[in-house]
């Protein structure tokens, strides 16, 4: 196992599985910040997410930032992944997208059939605004159209 980071209480993942971005100009009510967020980088899983949302420029699959130790970098995003089943709240129809499957199958441990997987609607083919910037960002810019 990779070593216990001892203030986050969790197995510390080397880069090349999970990746630590920040967004520099992360807008938000009354201006902007600097957004830290962990994302799944595992080579599956980025070709996934990059096809899923449209953005080649898009570094992984985005990590749950809330709750506590079984939620917390433990489920997709739920802003981003929404109704997917690995997000961390449930949905009231779940799907195992082929982003779900790819995970598993970069563990080494699975060969995912992709014919399997559940469409995930949502933000399908919205492009990178969608998936690297924040929803006060979304929403403004969609309003100004």
């Amino acid at each position: 196992k990779p070593y216990l980071n001892e203030k986050l209480q969790i197995h510390q993942w080397s880069n090349t599985t999970i990746r630590r971005i920040t967004r520099e100009n992360w807008s938000v009510k009354g201006g902007t910040i600097k957004k830290t967020i962990d994302m799944m980088v595992t080579p599956r899983v980025v070709e996934e997410v990059r096809k899923h949302f449209n953005c080649s420029e898009l570094e992984g699959a985005e990590l749950e930032d809330q709750g506590g130790e079984g939620t917390a970098l433990t489920h997709w995003e739920k802003r981003v992944f929404e109704a997917e089943a690995m997000s961390g709240t449930h949905s009231s129809r779940p799907v195992f997208s082929s982003i779900t499957l790819a995970l598993m199958e970069d563990t080494g441990w699975y060969k995912a059939n992709y014919e399997m997987s559940s469409d995930l609607t949502w933000g399908k083919n919205l492009g990178c605004d969608f998936v690297m910037k924040s929803c006060n960002s979304w929403i403004t810019s969609r309003n100004s159209r």
